[in-house]
């Protein structure tokens, strides 16, 4: 992220500058990342000190830390975002599913509802 801000943050400064519809409020952008491979590892961890493989757990565990070292360039794959209001909610849902500019401009972005 360019300016150092959470990228939180900055996908809710990116959303609300993609569609600017006025008075709708975005207060919070919770992300949700790609933990596929974290899963994954700690699962085989489980299991290696089920079977008493230390020397396995010292490998998995490496693994594990190199992903938590790398966790800020995880994948996006959604994101919860929080309106100020029902209204505000309602009125995004029906820009997006009736303003064809929006919708293609979201779906060139990537960004699906």
């Amino acid at each position: 992220m360019q300016s150092g801000q959470s990228r939180g943050i900055e996908l809710k400064s990116y959303l609300q500058s993609l569609v600017e519809i006025e008075g709708i409020k975005i207060i919070r952008v919770d992300l949700v990342f790609n933990n596929r491979d974290m899963i994954h590892y700690l699962e085989l961890r489980g299991e290696a000190i089920k079977n008493q493989n230390t020397k396995l757990v010292r490998r998995i565990e490496e693994k594990i830390e190199n992903l938590k070292r790398d966790a800020y360039e995880a994948e996006i794959v959604g994101a919860y975002v929080i309106f100020e209001n029902k209204r505000d909610l309602e009125e995004s849902i029906y820009t997006y599913a009736n303003d064809l500019d929006v919708h293609k401009l979201f779906h060139e972005n990537g960004i699906s509802i």
